[in-house]
Order: structure tokens, then C-alpha cells, then sequence
């Protein structure tokens, strides 16, 4: 297998189609047996739907000699051992943020050669919106003059990241989140899942946004009582009830895989902007499991409003509150932006500025 690293290998799952991939794949074997499949692919949706499981399925499909995952044939077989040169992968180098433009370049003479095995060559590129400026431009050539017998297959969580002209260039496939159901039930199937009771896999699903694979990671790491620790003390923070300094907060905070925690920072956020804005219509009566500790700290700013016989306040309070946790999100937006392209970023001060942005942010002060 020709590659640039092997860090999507990592990701990839056995060859086998996840139960909500089913009309991804038959809309690509329709557009096959009508000779009218794409030259480049865009699969693109949240993180933890398979994309990098289905693109190496949709590789060995499309490399194999009876076009079916045989799994004997020699091509099928070259796939499995990762030594087919007609299939290269393109993904972060280690240590890298971002696909560099020699990867691309790669990639070129790559494509424009006649298949050595197979009857066509295929390319994985992960993650798309990793491509830096060059990179891209560079790409753009390869999807504006394509090979004779190429496929490029690139794979994204965040498509507003990659080059427009890129992006249009590729017919773009959408991977939704499924039904919770068949989440659980895939869920509860896997083997490292033995035994687990059907609450913990929907606590786990629900950590993950409904993403399975995400959830079968978090199960792995056993990161549930983190993510519950954790959130329990950012929102003690923004009550100003925080039982430790700050500084030992992001001291610690920033041992934490950014990723992971920068899309925990934001489902936080964005879960208490969401009841913030729903205040004028009254709170939940009912315990939110995944946002009990922030539905207990506005329900204790409402009593406080109720005391002063003064509720209108408690909805400007609300009013003002979003907009300064709006501030904060679009802040974190921007610290998202500067990693993706590649800034070097000071972790533990960045994580001290998040937290001093955010202690206090929900205090309500009682007239008088």
C-alpha cells in the first residue's frame, strides 16, 4: 500500500458495512453498475459515523478482481496486508496538524500511472480539512485533469474547513448520525461492550453525540467518569462554586487530548447557551442526566429571582447571560481555527484564559 502515514489504519474498522452505511453503499454500487461513478468522492459528517471504515471498504470494493470483497482474490488479499500498490493513503504525518503539499505532489504521480494490479487506482485522503493552502491548490490540479483509472476518496468531519474549489470539484456524500436505537443495539454487539446495561450504552451515546464508533472509543478509554467529573467542575466554575483554583484546573485540564477536549468545551457551551435561551419559557421540571449540575445552577438564579418577586429579571439575566456564553463560544471557534491551520498554541495558558473567560459567567447577584 503506497502511503504517507498509516494513522487512518488506526481508525479503519474490519471489512465489514456499519448498519448505517446501507444506502451510502447502494448508491454507490447503483452509480457503478451505471458507469457513472464519480472520479472524486467527499464523505463527509460528524466525527465517530465509520467515514474511514466505508472508504476502505468502498477501496477494497473497487480494487478487488470481482469487484465484490471476495477477500481471496490477490488484490483483496494485498489490501488486508496493506501492500497494495495500487491503493495509497494520504493522512497526517505524525506529529503534523496539517497534509503538506510534497504529500500532494506524491499523490500526482501516483494517479496519473496505469494500475500495476488492479484495473484502478484508488487514494484516501484523511483528514480533507487538514489540507493547508498549497496542498489544496495542488490537490486541484489531480481533480480538474483526472487520472484515466484514478479514485479519489477524501473523508471530512468539517467540510466548511476544506477549499471550496476542492469541494466542488467532488461529489459529496452525507453520513448522518443513526436513530439512537440501532446506535444501541450496534453498540450492546460489540465485544468489548459484553455485559455493559442498556444505561451505560446510552450514557455513552449521549457523551458522544449519538456517534457510535465515538462511543465504542470512549468505552475503550473508560472516559465516561472523566467527561462527568469534568463537566460537573466547569459548571460549578461558571456558578463561581469552583472548589479549586483555576490555575490547578488548567494545569490539569491540559494534559487532556486537545481534541477530545475542545469538543467537549463545546457541547458544554452550547448545551448551556441552548437552555439559556429557553428560560422564557419556563426550565425543565425533569432531571436532564447529561446537563443536571447547569440545570441546577439556573434553577438556583430563578429562586433567587422568585425571592426579589422579580422573574422578568431572572429573563433579562438569561437574555445577557447568552450573549456573554455566545461571546465565549465564538472565542473558542476562533482558538479551533488557529489550531487547525496549524498554530502553536501555549496549552496550559490557553486552557487558564478558557477557564477565567468562563468562571462567574453564570453568577446571578440578587438586588439590593
Amino acid at each position: 500500500m503506497n502511503k504517507t502515514d498509516m494513522n487512518m489504519t488506526a481508525e479503519r474498522q474490519e471489512d465489514a458495512l456499519l448498519p448505517w452505511h446501507t444506502a451510502q453503499w447502494q448508491g454507490l454500487i447503483d452509480a457503478q453498475q451505471q458507469n457513472r461513478l464519480p472520479h472524486a468522492l467527499m464523505l463527509r459528517g460528524g466525527a465517530g459515523l465509520g467515514k474511514v471504515a466505508f472508504a476502505y471498504t468502498w477501496a477494497k470494493h473497487l480494487l478487488c478482481d470481482t469487484s465484490s470483497r471476495c477477500g481471496t482474490c490477490k488484490s483483496c488479499r494485498l489490501v488486508e496486508a496493506g501492500t497494495h500498490v495500487d491503493l495509497m493513503t494520504i493522512s497526517l504525518l505524525e506529529g503534523s496538524k496539517q497534509i503538506k503539499i510534497d504529500q500532494i505532489r506524491e499523490l500526482s504521480d501516483f494517479v496519473y500511472a496505469r494500475p500495476q494490479i488492479a484495473t484502478r487506482r484508488v487514494v484516501l485522503i484523511y483528514p480533507a480539512d487538514a489540507l493547508n493552502m498549497a496542498a489544496a491548490n495542488a490537490l486541484l490540479k489531480c481533480l480538474e485533469e483526472p487520472g484515466e483509472h484514478s479514485h479519489l476518496i477524501l473523508m471530512t468531519d468539517k467540510p466548511s474547513y476544506v477549499l471550496p474549489t476542492v469541494r466542488s470539484r467532488c461529489q459529496q456524500m452525507l453520513f448522518k448520525h443513526p436513530d439512537i436505537d440501532q446506535a444501541q443495539t450496534w453498540l450492546s454487539e460489540q465485544p468489548q461492550m459484553g455485559g455493559v446495561d442498556a444505561d451505560l450504552l446510552r450514557a455513552y451515546l449521549s457523551v458522544a453525540h449519538g456517534a457510535p464508533l465515538r462511543a465504542l472509543a470512549l468505552a475503550k478509554e473508560g472516559a465516561l467518569e472523566q467527561y462527568q467529573a469534568m463537566r460537573e467542575e466547569f459548571m460549578l466554575l461558571a456558578a463561581g462554586q469552583n472548589r479549586r483554583s483555576v490555575i490547578d484546573m488548567a494545569s490539569e485540564w491540559s494534559n487532556h487530548p486537545i481534541d477530545q477536549l475542545m469538543e467537549w468545551l463545546f457541547s458544554w457551551t452550547h448545551a448551556t447557551l441552548s437552555l439559556l435561551l429557553s428560560c422564557p419559557s419556563g426550565l425543565p421540571s425533569s432531571d436532564l442526566s447529561s446537563d443536571d449540575s447547569l440545570l441546577h445552577c439556573l434553577k438556583g438564579a430563578e429562586r433567587l429571582a422568585q425571592a426579589d418577586a422579580d422573574v422578568t429579571r431572572f429573563h433579562r439575566w438569561c437574555n445577557e447571560r447568552s450573549r456573554s456564553v455566545y461571546a465565549f463560544y465564538q472565542h473558542w471557534l476562533g482558538v479551533r481555527k488557529a489550531l487547525l491551520s496549524g498554530a502553536h498554541l501555549n496549552q496550559p495558558l490557553m486552557m487558564e484564559e478558557c477557564l477565567l473567560r468562563w468562571q462567574g459567567i453564570l453568577v446571578f447577584k440578587p438586588s439590593g
